[in-house]
């Protein structure tokens, strides 16, 4: 079954697990995993560098569109970087993530 990885980067974990938890409570995503990273990016004309975490959300194809656009509406950034990536898992995990989203 195709899946869709999709990720984001937070400001801290805090807001990571909130976006972890709306998504999961609103049914877009089965599970969210966090990492902290350090980020280096050219904004608004400065090199910044700093510590993030990504929180990477694990759903549907169906739920994917949806997910995205909550992902946008919650996010705290400004401009905030949401990358979708096509996915293949294993039958049993596949089967678990679809049972799940269409509960």
């Amino acid at each position: 079954m195709a899946l869709v990885l999709m990720f984001t980067t937070c400001p801290d974990s805090a807001i990571a697990s909130e976006l972890a938890n709306g998504a999961l409570d609103a049914g877009l995503a089965v599970c969210i995993l966090e990492a902290t990273v350090e980020s280096l990016c050219d904004w608004q004309g400065k090199r910044v560098a700093e510590g993030e975490v990504v929180a990477l959300f694990k759903t549907s194809v169906a739920k994917a569109d949806n997910l995205e656009k909550w992902l946008a509406e919650n996010h705290p950034y400004e401009v905030p970087a949401i990358i979708r990536i096509g996915a293949r898992a294993n039958e049993s995990y596949a089967s678990w993530l679809a049972e799940v989203l269409e509960a």
